[in-house]
């Protein structure tokens, strides 16, 4: 069995657009980061890895009051405390992201490489470098789902290589990212069980107990490690699916457009492999019967997990296809890849791309440097409520929080965003803060008992 890569020329083509891609998106990642478009979700990770490096606090943050644990059970984070430990600046997680993405690529091409030819494996690697929901991804702030395509197309592809302890090995790995991927993990399993018909008795204890061990660890999930973190009954985010009757009617039509942007992209051809795109059904089960309109949002991390199974079906329904009438139309792999090639560069008018940079050219620099050097200016030890757009420049601090907390020292508002809302519409509660910045839109607010000048 072969596992390697071959160093060709059309592998090269391969690493050049991963290349391109992995320094795009870091710069617009930390360009976004810098024009203050990031926002909340980044914030919590920044400041939950850094309390754990510097305050020995587990993935504790302030910003949710307690550890990240106790709402989404994700070990892999532990991988990224060196990371940040060696790099120090919290952008550094945002280009990790992108090139965890990008690498998402590789393992898409080996499998297109085994089923059908090392140029079709190319050109998919480059088609899922250009799928307008992978960028939605790689730009909405940061979160632990970006090792997703990566890791479980790996999986994927030891399933197709028969290389069943790797396999099994991956699968615990990539368990450990978060408990809907593990439900994935479980599902894989016996999707392994029930499809390879000349595994040995051996291999099929091994894919049952691949699904055993992902049932035992969203149990302890479920019943022991989220309980025992969530120690302020944070609100489950299966609070989204209450009335799931009444919620797959809430933003229907923004849902079966997220349906449409998924898979138009890649011309349906995913439907022709039905029995792997099964295993996607508890995911759009989970974007359709959510009352939270935000999971709709194609161009948001909520289909991170969707994306790699896209694209391993979209390989075994090329397969199939060609299977079917590849005799009768020698060319159909050629016109299949044409029409996705196509489809892919339309839909990429609805990338996020195009819309960020115009934000980014509307932002003026001189406001941001300006804050940037506030923010500076400000103690170390003091605590610090403000808005989602400010929070992850302020989250490696000990206390920092998106509303107005009781006995918060400093009050840090920009009123030239809409973010500013929320601390505005709570101004009476802090009503006895005194001004001790105002320029350009910028206010800073400290509490009775400072006396500190900016």
């Amino acid at each position: 069995m072969r596992y390697g890569f071959r160093t060709n020329s059309k592998f090269l083509v391969l690493i050049f657009a991963l290349t391109c891609y992995i320094l795009f998106f870091s710069f617009l990642s930390v360009q976004m980061n810098r024009h203050y478009l990031t926002s909340l979700d980044y914030a919590i990770f920044v400041q939950s890895i850094w309390s754990t490096i510097n305050q020995g606090t587990f993935f504790y943050s302030s910003i949710i009051g307690m550890s990240q644990f106790g709402i989404h059970n994700s070990p892999i984070l532990i991988v990224l405390i060196p990371v940040l430990m060696i790099f120090k600046n919290p952008e550094v997680l945002l280009i990790f992201q992108t090139v965890l993405l990008a690498l998402g690529a590789v393992p898409l091409y080996l499998i297109a490489r085994e089923k059908i030819n090392e140029s079709v494996g190319i050109i998919i690697g480059c088609i899922y470098l250009l799928y307008p929901p992978l960028h939605g991804v790689n730009l909405y702030d940061f979160h632990e789902v970006a090792f997703v395509p990566l890791l479980l197309g790996f999986c994927f592809y030891f399933l197709l290589k028969r290389n069943y302890y790797c396999f099994f090995i991956l699968s615990l790995i990539t368990m450990t990212i978060k408990e809907d991927v593990a439900f994935c993990i479980v599902l894989i399993g016996f999707y392994a069980l029930l499809t390879i018909k000349d595994a040995s008795r051996e291999d099929k204890i091994l894919f049952l107990l691949v699904s055993i061990i992902g049932l035992i660890w969203l149990a302890l999930t479920f019943i022991v490690i989220i309980p025992h973190f969530n120690i302020i009954q944070h609100q489950s985010t299966l609070i989204h699916y209450e009335d799931p009757l009444q919620s797959i009617t809430m933003f229907w039509n923004e849902k079966v457009e997220y349906f449409f942007r998924i898979f138009l992209p890649i011309g349906f051809i995913p439907f022709f492999s039905p029995g792997i795109l099964a295993i996607s059904i508890p995911f759009f089960a989970e974007i359709f019967f959510s009352s939270l309109g935000m999971r709709t949002n194609f161009l948001s991390h909520s289909a991170t997990l969707i994306i790699p199974l896209v694209f391993i079906t979209t390989i075994s329904g090329i397969v199939w296809i060609n299977k079917k009438i590849g005799k009768k139309y020698p060319e159909i792999i050629q016109y299949i890849l044409f029409l996705i090639i196509v489809l892919t560069i339309i839909s990429n008018i609805t990338s996020p791309v195009p819309q960020l940079f115009s934000q980014i050219n509307d932002k003026p620099n001189l406001h941001y440097n300006n804050l940037n050097t506030l923010i500076e200016k400000i103690p170390q030890n003091l605590s610090i409520s403000s808005q989602t757009d400010i929070l992850p420049h302020i989250a490696t601090r000990n206390e920092v929080y998106g509303k107005f907390t009781d006995n918060v020292d400093l009050v840090l508002i920009d009123t030239t965003t809409i973010y500013s809302s929320i601390l505005w519409d709570e101004k009476a509660k802090y009503k006895n803060y005194t001004v001790i910045y105002d320029y350009d839109g910028v206010i800073l607010y400290q509490s009775p008992r400072l006396n500190i000048t900016m």
